[in-house]
């Protein structure tokens, strides 16, 4: 997708240490404060960058975003899991979000996905944003069970 200022494509190697720095900073924000290190978010893009497909959105060659996909298996076919979706703050509300979640939906569909999903912070702004775009709660419900009772996740 391209229009005057916006430009959307694969991510290359070269793109990576500027997505470990948007992914560590965009999460550090409110609601989610997660406290990455260079280390383990670097470790983190990598690998979905090993494993998954990364677009990023440009406006104006400036960074705005990016959404990171795979493509997994249900009983009923093949379906679309989004992992993350970033927008820097600067650029939320413009349209770089819509783009990106925009182009992944489209790639499932010429791929022949039957279903798009992901996971959002309940009651956060990405989870109206998300039901803006037609995607609604399922029965699913992510469950953990903390390991060490020292870690804070």
């Amino acid at each position: 997708m391209q229009s005057n200022r916006r430009n959307i494509k694969k991510a290359s190697k070269s793109d990576l240490p500027a997505l470990e720095e948007i992914f560590r900073l965009e999460f550090s924000k409110p609601p989610y404060n997660e406290k990455w290190g260079s280390k383990l978010a670097a470790q983190k893009i990598g690998k979905y960058f090993r494993t998954c497909t990364i677009m990023v959105c440009r406006e104006k060659k400036e960074i705005a975003g990016f959404i990171i996909f795979h493509t997994d298996y249900w009983f009923a076919g093949k379906i679309c899991f989004i992992d993350e979706l970033v927008v820097r703050e600067a650029f939320r509300g413009k349209g770089a979000g819509s783009a990106l979640l925009s182009q992944v939906e489209a790639e499932a569909r010429k791929r022949k996905m039957k279903s798009t999903y992901l996971l959002a912070l309940h009651g956060c702004p990405a989870q109206e944003f998300y039901e803006k775009h037609g995607y609604n709660e399922n029965n699913w419900v992510l469950m953990r069970k903390q390991l060490n009772p020292t870690a804070s996740i």
